[in-house]
């Protein structure tokens, strides 16, 4: 009699039930997986949200100047290169007016035009990344100029160091605790240091041929760090060995651009082509990768804050965005002037950030108040808010689930009903 039971149970016509239930559970189930299960160092998908802050814009006072360059000294004053202008300029918050100051290699252009029909303005300086020394003084990097520049800033007296490597196209700049400056050669394609005591410079060419460096940042004990652009990897330069290291990105053509360490060691980096961030954890050689929500963003400057929060610049999504990677998520601001083409970024001591509206016709400095970065960060205040930002399941998923109860149902009543006629 058990042995005719099952052979009842199990014929044909009802066999349908029991497949499509077990479909149905198993298709729940996969739905439900975490990513981090079938990808261990990949970094979950973050929460997202779009805020429309109160963000102050300067205008700078020379037309056309493309802003490019921003940093900000101990005085809270904030600094910045105009690569078309061929100024360095400063901004005072306390005032709000801002100084421009044009650099050696520009001055007298307009006559030197006159008299040479071959004269070019984007042959001179087209000074670019910029940074402030402990000492607080000035350094830049004039590209076409193919020199390193200081700035006195209570002289305004400027200096000029000249790169043994022709046309090496200076692009990213740092200055170390011992005033060391070290400075990346983008078609050189070295990684250059600048002696603060004899004045000299010495070259490191990098390892793989046309890597292209371009950020640069220094880590807690001293280590060179740099994006190399065309190589697709990310560098290492240990000063007292001179020995490279050079991790490269899983992704092809991801071209890494401007780079930060934080304080645990790891090293943060924008990916212009596949618009996300990427971090190389500390001591290791593992990659972590977010992926930005706005499409096609191409985020470029980048830093850290005090909090080991990621800030960056959305060149063409004209934001400036910020990633926590404890919780994680991403926070933007779009910026009023449409299209500016933020480029460069930094923090202030209070907690506001700085950023360069490189745009021909937006040709500004903005800035991001703290205040206005405290109130969208806030946690929810009430039930509804506390919901808002919740992730909504997918439609894939609802599907799933009301027709698991379906099917469940039909199940039930089916069993019910044999239950029923074996009475």
């Amino acid at each position: 009699m058990r042995t005719t039971r099952v052979m009842k149970v199990m014929k044909p016509r009802n066999s349908w039930l029991l497949s499509v239930l077990a479909l149905g559970a198993l298709l729940m189930t996969w739905s439900d997986r975490s990513t981090a299960e079938d990808h261990p160092h990949a970094t979950p998908a973050p929460a997202q949200q779009t805020t429309a802050a109160n963000i102050k814009e300067y205008k700078v006072a020379t037309p056309y100047s493309f802003p490019y360059g921003i940093a900000v000294d101990s005085k809270g004053k904030v600094w910045f290169t105009e690569q078309a202008g061929n100024r360095v300029g400063f901004l005072d918050p306390l005032t709000e007016k801002i100084e421009e100051m044009l650099i050696p290699s520009a001055k007298g252009i307009d006559e030197r035009a006159k008299g040479d029909k071959s004269f070019s303005v984007s042959d001179i300086g087209s000074p670019t990344a910029i940074t402030v020394a402990p000492d607080d003084s000035i350094w830049f990097v004039q590209r076409y100029g193919n020199v390193i520049s200081r700035l006195d800033p209570v002289t305004r007296e400027f200096q000029t160091f000249a790169i043994p490597t022709p046309q090496s196209a200076p692009h990213g700049i740092v200055v170390a605790k011992d005033g060391a400056v070290w400075f990346t050669e983008r078609n050189g394609n070295k990684i250059g240091h600048l002696d603060p005591v004899t004045k000299k410079i010495r070259e490191f060419p990098v390892p793989s041929k046309n890597g292209q460096p371009a950020g640069i940042a220094l880590d807690a004990a001293g280590n060179v760090w740099f994006a190399e652009s065309e190589g697709n990897a990310i560098g290492k330069l240990e000063p007292a060995t001179g020995k490279f290291t050079e991790y490269p990105l899983l992704t092809a053509f991801a071209n890494p651009s401007e780079v930060a360490v934080d304080d645990k060691g790891n090293v943060w980096f924008t990916l212009l082509n596949t618009n996300s961030l990427g971090m190389l954890r500390a001591n290791t050689t593992i990659f972590d990768q977010a992926t930005i929500p706005t499409f096609a963003s191409v985020p470029m400057g980048i830093v850290l804050d005090q909090k080991g929060r990621v800030w960056f610049t959305q060149t063409r999504g004209n934001k400036i965005a910020l990633f926590d990677p404890t919780i994680p998520l991403f926070k933007e601001f779009a910026i009023p002037t449409t299209n500016s083409l933020p480029t460069s970024i930094a923090l202030d001591a209070a907690g506001n950030v700085w950023f360069t509206e490189n745009d021909r016709d937006a040709n500004k400095i903005g800035m991001l108040p703290a205040s206005e970065i405290a109130a969208a960060l806030a946690p929810p205040t009430s039930a509804a808010n506390a919901t808002k930002d919740k992730p909504a399941p997918t439609t894939f998923t609802m599907v799933l689930a009301i027709g698991g109860m379906i099917l469940f149902g039909v199940f039930v009543v089916v069993l019910s009903r044999r239950g029923k006629s074996a009475k």
